[in-house]
């Protein structure tokens, strides 16, 4: 089998049906294919929408545990599968129709990773919009595609080979949030080859534009733990990679500067305490490639007060640029 599809679903009753006829409308024999939903414990009436599409259809396969998170849930999936290739796809996104065959073609056995392109689509009816493409010329290292190319952070956005993830002991570190900041860029790393497939057949949508506001202490934390990851990971790396995840560091902490706004002030001393404990994630930032990060690094290690407004005043500037890392 070439392919599994791996939709782990969790209170997405709106949204569900029209992600998995997005993976049913393909172009390639069902017994290419497989898709497999995990229901996450999911409380409203996602299953049934699930159950009811499904009988039928001989590729799609349904398991359900306990609410765990998106996570355990992908984990899950992978253990399920048995594709060669191992897709990723959110529960409230869907792909074009009859995108498989040409993907598939890339997908020769010997390929680690395929990177997709995508577009953002909007539940208000906006229309739709194309993010920064990725696009890799020829088959390379995933080293060379962090240093010379970038990748998006979303897991979805690539497609895996099955026996590359399980050789490098590649899962999504459960119970965490912003889970694939830390999954993607430790296995584009580690990929040895890995091309981009340059049409956009990956929707992505764009629930509600205010979801920082709904950010809490939880989401500050993780990051700082993710960050402490991608930190221990970078002691293994080339020099030459170094920026990247120095930029993926930064991009967590700018993060965790923004959520301390939505933080009460004994959950804002917290944050402002680790991150004194661990200025050796700021220090990082000053070996990034982007200008933006290093002179934030400089003001936050003079002072982590001072430097946190100066970067949620500068971040209004249209010059300076939003986060870099963007995710649901």
């Amino acid at each position: 089998m070439k392919l599994s599809i791996i939709i782990p679903v969790y209170n997405v009753e709106k949204y569900i049906a029209k992600c998995i006829m997005s993976c049913v409308n393909q172009d390639i024999s069902l017994d290419d294919y497989e898709i497999i939903i995990i229901n996450d414990g999911t409380k409203d009436n996602s299953l049934d929408v699930v159950n009811t599409i499904s009988k039928g259809i001989s590729n799609i396969r349904v398991y359900s545990q306990e609410n765990s998170g998106l996570s355990v849930a992908r984990n899950n999936g992978l253990s399920y599968a048995k594709g060669d290739y191992i897709w990723f796809v959110d529960s409230d996104d869907y792909i074009e129709d009859n995108c498989l065959k040409n993907i598939c073609n890339f997908l020769d056995g010997e390929l680690d990773l395929l990177q997709i392109q995508f577009k953002y689509v909007y539940e208000n009816g906006s229309p739709c919009t194309y993010d920064k493409k990725y696009i890799i010329d020829g088959v390379k290292e995933g080293k060379d595609v962090l240093i010379n190319t970038g990748v998006s952070i979303p897991a979805q956005f690539t497609i895996y080979r099955r026996e590359f993830l399980l050789d490098n002991n590649l899962q999504f570190y459960p119970h965490i949030y912003h889970e694939d900041v830390d999954f993607k860029p430790r296995a584009v790393y580690l990929a040895k080859r890995m091309t981009s497939y340059n049409e956009v057949v990956y929707n992505y949508l764009q629930r509600d534009s205010s979801i920082m506001a709904k950010m809490g202490m939880k989401n500050a934390c993780d990051l700082i733990f993710i960050s402490e990851r991608m930190y221990d990971f970078c002691k293994n790396v080339k020099a030459e990679a170094i920026p990247y995840f120095s930029s993926v560091i930064a991009g967590c902490i700018n993060w965790v500067l923004i959520i301390m706004c939505n933080l009460s002030r004994e959950d804002k001393r917290q944050i402002k305490t680790m991150l004194k404990e661990k200025k050796h994630l700021i220090k990082a930032m000053k070996f990034s490639d982007t200008k933006q990060y290093m002179y934030e690094a400089y003001l936050l290690l003079f002072n982590l007060g001072i430097g946190r407004r100066a970067y949620l005043l500068l971040r209004q500037l249209p010059q300076y640029g939003p986060n870099r890392i963007k995710e649901k």
